[in-house]
């Protein structure tokens, strides 16, 4: 009876080696030792994690120990190249060689593989990488088929998978062994003509949709006279020409005791050529933006732009705005970091809103890269960008003005018509995201003295987008706003979260003082003023939106120089809805 250790500590003799030898096991391998890290520091853990899966009869850390006590992970940590950037996990899954009660199968291995590295916060690390001996290689193909397309997050983590003599055809020898060990997991390593479980998982692995590479090693030595995996058996998945582990037997291979040894070497290269780049090449660029002198310079040549952030490298890239010196420049994305995958690009908007008074806007790009470029604003036509603005709130009020026209003046509301100006919005900019939509709208109604309904607006943007209060820019719309109406909530406030960035600064939306400054209000004469006209009488007749109609009256015939109109209108708002806006301009001339 030949009987064999797949996967135990120690060398063979070298007669053992020998093609046709026969020898019996001396020891007798059970693995009692539980997964852990053999290294991490948790107070600054690395980018990548290894996991080392061992295989049938092996233990944890036994079967990647060599005789003399060097294990592969001193080796991997060990290389100058790799080491400092990997923290390696151990995992092990219990297996006796007679005996098969207590024993796990590949399918149990596998599910015992998700419930650890959950456990030990392996799934954590922006990268992850599986290093499997023989059954140890089944345990991770069968763990990636049935959880990769199902899971985004891991299949993104997971680009590199190392195999040591996987039977991904199955082992001969294993038909072998089942005939003089009572052990189930072995029926998972027959040849796979006659393996239903071996062929499941071929097809599940050749159908995923996201699979990592696969890289491998192959023996060249016989173990007892046997080649437990053949050439062919071990290369079956691999997205690459196999590596031969020279001079080394199914349980050598992977016990190397030095770094020059082809089965470190694989390893190691692989992890340099296909984990590295897409955790620590990342590359800002932008296309748009023009350096000059320290600082790189936008132009801003009307109202709404957009520029590119592009990532040239592999790695994904984490960005976010900061340091803003006006709030009148709204910058999408601008609710917090933003990330662009590698090799791809992501559009940026700005805008400036409705009280933009300034030629020039500054603000901090910053990247998880540690980049960090000063960035100026540049608007040389100022009255262009006022126009375009113009021109959009005229829309809106032409659009509104139709809305009103149409139904019957008791399903007339806010709502409504909050809704009507942000699909004139959607036609204007229909490359927004629907909370910066909503934020755009409440900003032209505000600055056509219809806060009342830029109230409801602002609300629909934080229902898009919650952290859409993050941006001060929107913060800064929501104290105009605020000041416009008469105890009209606005349903959120600051969130407290934290960002990657310390120094960034968000303003707390203020409670409004009686004596704060009038914000800047936009020209009404520059949106039609006889269409806003035809709007406020058409609001006046309604109940909910009377105030609004008044003060939209009063500020039309004030840009007339109506002042006596003007200020009859206002009187009247301020009896139906007493915002401070109204009551500074009662306690001013009108002029």
């Amino acid at each position: 009876m030949v009987v064999l250790s797949l996967g135990g500590c120690g060398k063979q003799s070298d007669p053992a080696r020998q093609e046709g030898s026969q020898a019996t096991a001396t020891s007798l391998s059970v693995n009692n030792e539980e997964p852990h890290w053999v290294s991490r520091d948790s107070n600054k853990p690395a980018k990548i994690a290894v996991v080392f899966v061992h295989g049938i009869f092996g233990t944890t850390t036994g079967t990647w120990t060599n005789d003399n006590g060097t294990t592969f992970f001193q080796l991997l940590k060990a290389d100058p190249d790799v080491g400092s950037k990997v923290d390696i996990y151990a995992f092990g899954f219990e297996s006796k060689m007679f005996g098969g009660d207590g024993s796990l199968d590949v399918r149990e291995g596998a599910n015992k593989l998700g419930t650890y590295l959950y456990n030990a916060h392996v799934l954590d690390y922006p990268a992850v990488v599986f290093v499997g001996h023989s059954m140890g290689g089944l345990v991770i193909l069968r763990y990636l088929a049935s959880n990769l397309d199902k899971d985004e997050s891991l299949a993104a983590k997971v680009s590199l998978v190392t195999l040591y003599g996987t039977p991904q055809e199955g082992a001969q020898i294993a038909a072998i062994s089942k005939l003089a060990l009572s052990n189930p997991a072995l029926a998972h390593m027959t040849p796979v003509d006659a393996n239903q479980w071996l062929q499941q998982l071929t097809d599940d692995w050749t159908s995923m949709n996201r699979k990592p590479h696969v890289v491998c090693g192959y023996e060249k030595a016989f173990t007892y006279g046997v080649k437990i995996v053949p050439w062919g058996s071990a290369n079956r998945f691999c997205t690459e020409p196999g590596i031969a582990i020279e001079g080394a037997n199914h349980i050598d291979m992977v016990k190397p005791d030095r770094p020059g040894l082809p089965s470190v070497a694989l390893l190691t290269n692989a992890i340099r050529r296909y984990v590295m780049p897409l955790q620590f090449d990342a590359l800002l660029e932008t296309p748009d933006f023009v350096r000059n002198g320290d600082d790189w310079h936008f132009v801003m040549d009307s109202s709404a732009k957009t520029a590119r952030v592009m990532n040239l490298g592999t790695a994904k890239l984490t960005y976010w705005f900061a340091e803003k010196t006006d709030p009148a420049l709204y910058i999408v994305p601008d609710d917090g970091p933003s990330t662009v995958a590698g090799k791809s690009s992501q559009n940026v908007r700005f805008l400036l809103l409705a009280n933009a008074k300034e030629k020039q806007y500054a603000f901090r790009l910053k990247t998880s890269e540690n980049d960090d470029e000063h960035v100026i604003v540049d608007v040389p036509d100022l009255d262009r960008v006022r126009q375009q603005t113009a021109a959009l709130s005229k829309s809106i009020v032409a659009d509104l003005n139709n809305q009103l026209a149409s139904i019957p003046a008791d399903q007339a509301n806010p709502e409504i018509l909050a809704s009507t100006a942000y699909k004139t919005v959607e036609k204007n900019l229909p490359d927004l995201p629907p909370a910066a939509k909503w934020v755009v709208t409440a900003d032209a109604l505000s600055a056509t003295s219809m806060d009342k309904i830029a109230a409801v607006a602002l609300n629909k943007a934080n229902a898009e987008s919650p952290k859409v209060v993050r941006s001060i820019s929107v913060q800064d719309l929501t104290t105009r706003v605020q000041r416009g109406t008469a105890g009209q909530q606005i349903l959120f406030e600051v969130p407290h979260q934290k960002v990657l960035d310390p120094t960034v600064k968000f303003l707390p939306i203020q409670k409004i003082a009686p004596d704060s400054p009038a914000p800047v209000i936009f020209k009404i004469d520059e949106a039609s003023p006889g269409a806003s006209l035809e709007l406020a009488e058409r609001m006046k007749r309604i109940p909910s939106l009377a105030g609004t109609g008044f003060t939209l009256e009063g500020v039309v015939k004030s840009a007339a120089g109506d002042s006596k109109a003007a200020d009859a209108a206002f009187k009247k708002a301020l009896t139906i809805e007493p915002t401070l806006v109204l009551k500074e301009k009662m306690a001013k001339p009108q002029q």
